[in-house]
């Protein structure tokens, strides 16, 4: 105790918990659509499906 107050030492205590609360939450909301399974969009979705298929012909060889 620098201040020999112990109720600055329970403020800074209850004030750290409460920052970590916040940044968990924060943390959370930003990484719920990971957690939940967000779907991409169709675009994303089209330039995957192509990628996929392009190693597919170049892998195999085949011809279209």
């Amino acid at each position: 105790m620098i201040t020999g107050n112990p109720s600055f030492d329970a403020l800074g205590s209850i004030g750290v918990g409460l920052l970590l609360m916040v940044i968990a939450w924060l943390v959370a909301r930003e990484v719920k659509s990971i957690i939940v399974g967000e779907s991409a969009s169709p675009e994303v979705r089209r330039t995957m499906v192509d990628a996929i298929i392009r190693s597919f012909k170049t892998r195999y060889r085949m011809r279209t």
